[in-house]
């Protein structure tokens, strides 16, 4: 039998400070280039914890001694106050891999344990793929129960894992903004996944530093693509971080492209624009005659090399290179080129002070066909609402700013004090920054009869305080309906038509009759009116049809159809007894119907313009027993596939503790008046804060609106553009 080999200094040392001959002899084993088994080393890990954490501690943390220094020989007292520097690498240089697979083998007490013994350990524990792997091996085990109101409870026999997430956590997310108007939607590691809202995402997406993670993250769904792409986020993303060099273009005829290889870190963003970007500007005219003489900010300068001048392959002279005009000051630009650069514009804010730059600019701004298509591009946002006075938007929301200058006395004349007589005047419609208001005959006040056939009616622009008084329907028109059996009369204003100038405009009164409805059409652009009869309307509201759930619309009342809603240059009513939705087409002033999504409940609903061309539909839905509000949002295929169906789009949660009512849809917004809890509209107390919502068609974004005391289920919604970008509409 061969004597044991002597200890080696290693052992020696790692005996010195208390660690048993074996271990040392295992540990001092696995510093050598040729470790064997790793199972030699899990194992020993496993069993001998405690002697490797304490072990790794003395090396890494604390220089003092392990050993009583009087228990020890000189020489190892030495040595275990100053061990050898190559010992120690010796003992725990493990590579990474190794060292990854002997920790994944330890339990989740043990491993948090040892992440808490040294920086080498703690490195490894915490980094990503190290934790993918060990989630992956020891999937999460149920810790608590979040409640509905935000706490987390524990089990009977909560474990050490479960007290510590509940002492760390903050599960009613305080550290979001308004708290109390999130909902959590889902809980899934990492974190609970929130309704965030744009500015919140672009805070988080702003600091991703690598183009390529902003790239991944535009492809991952469209909330985060619509967010990154937008001018505003692109913005400050470039501010924060500079764009990288991605190639360099040569080429005396034709810029060719010579992208970054690999290993520059550009590498991969340069491939890509070489494979989508056209550097040789095939797109010109003659591109063989272009030349490249300036890149900046995306764009490239070109000029053009002269006819006479005969293209040699590198060579021609500079002489015959007309030497292209330096712009001396914007005026130089062509009115047609200034205006494409102002509809870039997303702000109308940025648009009143380009306005305000220079004469130049403001003629060009100011034209009516620029404005046509900025108001095409940017529809004007909602600004405030009309009910006793003009209550504007109020700060956070996105149009509190624009509003404000609506609410100087010397911006818009919302009483329209300058009409003859104007107490005598009453709003009905408003639309494109036009107001429709009807009068009675002067000496007495408003009676049923004087809202069955009126004769006085006025179009006034607030803003530049004009108005226009429009003729009575002529007699022999007048004749179509007999008044007695007039159950509703209806005046709104309408679009003008597309061919019409910019101050034109439409006004229509639909007489509801008991058999029949009847359209007067005014047009400002001919000044007459004109009658379109709807013989069909007696068997449309009689004919086979799903009758409406119990208490919608007032059939009491004698008309049979509720509020009036626009989109897509066509008016919709709910037809109270029916099903259907009444559709009046402007182009042709035609009547039709359409069906109402198969789930619809009977709550209140609102028509609005959906994306591509499409109708939406938003509705009501309020879960008595939950005691909880939700808005339905459903759009209407048009397609052709599944043409004339509704398809059910999202379901919106809206703040708790309150009932809700639309008020109505304008500027893109719908809104919402929230009653709190207990709260009567007929008996409103005099502090009463009844809170207003709007939320936004396009992003399907709820904002606090504005805060009143007195209810608005009546009032006219107010949309436009600041004063300075508002021209004369009448």
């Amino acid at each position: 039998m061969s004597p044991a080999p002597p200890a080696s200094p290693s052992t020696t040392s790692l005996a010195a400070h208390g660690v048993p001959a074996t271990s040392a002899a295992a540990a001092s084993s696995s510093s050598g280039t040729d470790l064997k088994p790793l199972a030699r080393i899990s194992s020993f890990l496993s069993l001998c914890l405690k002697d490797f954490i304490a072990l790794a501690s003395f090396f890494y943390a604390s220089p003092k001694p392990r050993i009583p220094i009087s228990c020890a020989s000189p020489a190892t007292a030495q040595l275990a106050m100053d061990p050898p520097a190559g010992e120690v690498l010796g003992l725990l240089a493990l590579n990474d891999d190794l060292l990854s697979a002997i920790l994944i083998l330890l339990t989740l007490a043990d491993l948090g344990r040892a992440c808490e013994s040294c920086r080498a350990i703690h490195r490894m524990i915490t980094s990503p793929s190290f934790l993918r792997r060990l989630h992956q091996l020891h999937p999460p085990s149920l810790l608590g129960l979040r409640t509905f109101f935000g706490s987390f409870q524990l089990g009977e026999l909560p474990s050490p894992a479960a007290r510590a997430v509940a002492r760390a956590a903050d599960f009613r997310f305080s550290f979001l903004p308004d708290p109390g108007l999130w909902a959590v939607r889902d809980a899934r590691a990492p974190a609970p996944a929130l309704r965030l809202t744009d500015d919140l995402l672009a805070d988080i997406l702003i600091r991703l530093p690598a183009l390529a993670d902003l790239g991944r993250a535009s492809a991952a769904c469209p909330t985060f693509r619509r967010v990154i792409a937008s001018h505003s986020f692109l913005r400050r993303f470039r501010a924060l971080h500079p764009r990288p060099l991605l190639g360099t273009v040569s080429g005396r005829c034709g810029p060719d492209f010579l992208p970054a290889q690999p290993p520059h870190p550009s590498a991969a963003a340069a491939r890509a624009v070489a494979e989508a970007a056209d550097f040789s500007c095939s797109f010109l005219p003659f591109p063989d005659r272009w030349r490249c003489r300036d890149i900046r900010d995306g764009r490239a300068l070109l000029s053009r090399i002269p006819e006479r001048v005969a293209i040699i392959p590198g060579f021609y002279s500079r002489r015959d290179m007309p030497t292209p005009r330096r712009l001396q000051s914007p005026a130089d630009l062509a009115d047609d080129a200034l205006g494409d650069i102002f509809l870039c514009l997303d702000s109308p804010a940025d648009l009143a002070r380009a306005s305000a730059a220079c004469a130049s600019f403001r003629r060009v701004i100011m034209d009516h066909g620029f404005l046509r298509r900025y108001h095409a591009l940017h529809p004007p946002p909602l600004l405030g609402i009309l009910a006793s006075g003009f209550l504007p938007a109020q700060p956070p929301h996105p149009s509190a700013v624009a509003a404000r200058a609506f609410a100087q006395a010397d911006a818009a004349d919302f009483s329209f004090s300058f009409l003859p007589s104007p107490h005598r005047w009453r709003r009905r419609d408003s639309r494109d920054g036009r107001f429709l208001l009807s009068g009675v005959p002067m000496g007495r006040g408003y009676r049923r009869g004087d809202l069955l056939w009126i004769t006085d009616l006025a179009v006034c622009d607030p803003v530049h305080r004009r108005y226009l008084l429009l003729p009575a329907i002529p007699v022999d028109l007048a004749a179509a309906v007999h008044q007695p059996d007039i159950v509703d009369f209806e005046p709104f204003l309408a679009p003008a038509a597309e061919d019409d100038k910019d101050t034109s405009f439409r006004v229509i009164c639909l007489a509801q009759c008991a058999t029949k409805l009847v359209l007067f059409v005014f047009s400002s652009g001919v000044g007459r009116w004109h009658a379109v009869t709807f013989d069909g309307w007696s068997a449309m509201i009689t004919g086979n049809g799903n009758p409406v759930p119990t208490g919608i619309g007032n059939p009491a009342s004698g008309s049979e159809l509720s509020q009036r809603y626009y989109a897509h240059r066509c008016f919709y009513w709910l037809m109270h007894r029916r099903n259907k939705l009444l559709v009046l087409n402007t182009c042709g002033m035609e009547f039709s119907t359409a069906e109402l999504p198969q789930d619809y409940t009977g709550g209140e609903i609102a028509i609005v313009e959906a994306g591509e061309g499409k109708v939406g539909m938003l509705s009501l839905c309020s879960l008595i027993p939950h005691g909880t509000v939700h808005l339905s949002y459903a759009i209407l295929q048009n397609d052709g596939v599944v043409a004339n169906q509704w398809l059910s789009e999202e379901v919106l949660p809206l703040p708790e503790k309150h009932r809700y009512d639309i008020v109505s849809v304008a500027g893109g917004y719908l809104l919402l008046q929230g009653i709190p809890e207990g709260v009567s509209l007929l008996h409103l107390p005099k502090n009463a804060n009844i809170g207003c919502f709007s939320l936004e068609v396009k992003t399907l974004q709820l904002e606090w609106f504005c805060q009143t005391s007195h209810s608005i289920l009546y009032a006219e919604l107010y949309a436009g553009h600041p004063p300075s970008l508002s021209p004369p509409s009448i």
